[in-house]
């Protein structure tokens, strides 16, 4: 009798150390695609905050929405939950699985692609970064058997060791340590300070013009379907749903069926591309993405409507959101690192219209900004923080840029250009 009780505690012990050693593996193995700084939130499913606002939607939501700036401007707790590759179905369930841990005031939902008749799109993978950090649940089975028709693609995102079992021949030790005590434990989650944001969009593009139409869609459509669905699932749990689409070159025949969805469904909705907000030529970073500085006039769009239409108070100062205040001193010196690494001269500049820098910039007098019209745009949209001065002769190089914290007056960055003609007539980055 002793040895068979024995024998049942070494198999559950076994049983036990074994799902621990594969949850561990799976967290240095997992989904990251390459060169992006999102991170899986895991943050948002084990954390006890309660948000006033949820942002939910495809990649133009997570590189544009900006809940550290939305805090420290205006007082406003959020979460970006926008994900990589989502499609409407795909952000429904990511709605429905985080209202099981939140209860927000609001919900803004994006409407990008409403016009597709898919579930998900053809880079499904994607979405593990965001569908990974979701706990099992009987919520998120249903999801993925509503998404995923196919059998494997079910068994790999409800157990996603599946596909990370293979990739140790593609991580170094280093990679595996890293992984191992680092980022990839909600605890150590970069989106535990960004909220979700995601820090790629840093450079500059002149987004294309489309020819507008005044025709909605044909048909009605399964992106439509899932708004509808994610406005019901809103209503129901006493949460305002907003519809936002956000600022994406477009003809405007899916804005146009929103428009009337919105009306029949009573629910406020918000057409950013129509706002005059952002500017095709300096706030993207490509042909359908914002940039960081786009997203941050968005950003503060939003901040205004939810506070002058909507009546949110403002957190700061209260006791209780002090972690906020020590989450926006995190994510400060990550914007900061990041202007400091940037070496393109548009690209720095963007990240100076920012009202936590002041700047200076001494440009040789032979060089004149006129000519290139995308430099002196970012230059002048910059306004009263950025001192545009003619450099003294004594001056090595053509162009100087100084960014300073606007608190605290300390240097941030200086950053020397030199126009060279044997390079493309550019202006290139000089230590």
């Amino acid at each position: 009798m002793k040895k068979k009780f024995y024998r049942i505690i070494t198999v559950i012990l076994t049983i036990c150390l074994t799902a621990i050693m594969l949850k561990k593996a799976s967290s240095v193995l997992f989904y990251r695609q390459p060169d992006r700084t999102a991170y899986p939130p895991y943050s948002f499913y084990y954390d006890e905050k309660e948000y006033d606002v949820l942002f939910i939607g495809s990649s133009h939501v997570m590189d544009s929405m900006q809940p550290m700036n939305l805090w420290h401007n205006h007082g406003i707790t959020s979460y970006n939950l926008g994900a990589p590759g989502s499609r409407i179905p795909s952000s429904y369930y990511i709605l429905k699985n985080a209202l099981q841990y939140h209860n927000p005031k609001f919900v803004l939902i994006d409407t990008f692609l409403a016009s597709q008749d898919i579930k998900v799109s053809p880079y499904a993978h994607q979405l593990h970064t965001s569908f990974d950090a979701i706990p099992i649940s009987a919520e998120k089975v249903r999801g993925v058997k509503d998404l995923f028709p196919d059998f494997n693609m079910r068994i790999e995102f409800l157990f996603p060791y599946i596909i990370y079992h293979n990739r140790w021949r593609e991580m170094s030790f280093e990679k595996c340590l890293d992984n191992f005590f680092t980022h990839k434990t909600y605890e150590f989650d970069e989106s535990l300070y960004a909220k979700g944001q995601d820090f790629l969009v840093t450079s500059i593009y002149t987004a294309p013009i489309y020819p507008q139409t005044d025709s909605p869609l044909p048909n009605n459509t399964v992106g439509l379907d899932y708004i509808r669905a994610s406005i019901e699932l809103c209503k129901k749990k006493r949460i305002l749903p907003i519809l936002v689409t956000v600022p994406c070159p477009s003809t405007g025949i899916e804005e146009n069926s929103i428009t009337i969805l919105s009306k029949e469904l009573e629910t406020p909705y918000y057409n950013l591309n129509l706002m005059g907000i952002t500017d095709q030529e300096v706030d993207f970073h490509n042909d359908n993405h914002l940039n960081i500085s786009g997203g941050r006039k968005v950003t503060d769009y939003i901040g205004k409507l939810l506070v002058e239409t909507y009546g949110l108070a403002d957190h700061r100062g209260d006791p209780t959101y002090a972690s906020w205040d020590d989450d926006w001193e995190v994510y400060k010196q990550k914007i900061n690192s990041i202007l400091r690494d940037k070496q393109d001269l548009n690209s720095s500049l963007m990240l100076c219209n920012n009202s936590i820098y002041t700047a200076r910039i001494f440009i040789k007098d032979r060089i004149k900004l006129e000519q290139y019209p995308v430099t002196q745009k970012l230059v002048s949209q910059i306004g009263d923080t950025m001192h545009t001065e003619i450099a003294p002769e004594t001056q090595p190089h053509d162009i100087h840029l100084e960014v300073y914290d606007a608190e605290t007056g300390s240097l941030i960055a200086a950053k020397n250009w030199d126009f060279q003609t044997y390079h493309y007539n550019q202006f290139v980055y000089t230590q």
